[in-house]
């Protein structure tokens, strides 16, 4: 994969999954090296803290709110950051929360 495949827009194979998350850690996303994008989606309740460390915990990370819009990553823009293995952490309750995934063909 390269730069040169998303500027002219090469297919790609969107992939979507759902999550309750808790106040314990769980991955959202595992390592992909042909992932081109991910969104983060916001919670449906509080807060939720994204973190490349295994354990993931409360507000030790990028912090996602309810009320915030999509966290929208790019390979283009933030390169490793979007093929890592992620993983969430609730801050509070067991709120829902979707991850977008967008992969190019090796």
């Amino acid at each position: 994969m390269c730069k040169e495949d998303h500027l002219l827009g090469r297919r790609q194979r969107p992939s979507q999954a759902s999550f309750a998350l808790s106040t314990v850690s769980q991955p959202v996303a595992a390592f992909a090296r042909d992932r081109a994008a991910i969104i983060f989606d916001p919670p449906s309740a509080g807060t939720v803290t994204l973190s490349l460390l295994d354990p993931a915990a409360a507000g030790i990370g990028l912090t996602l709110r309810s009320t915030d819009p999509p966290l929208i990553l790019n390979v283009i823009q933030h390169g490793g950051l979007v093929t890592a293995a992620w993983r969430a952490v609730a801050s509070a309750g067991t709120p829902t929360f979707a991850v977008f995934e967008s992969y190019l063909p090796l």
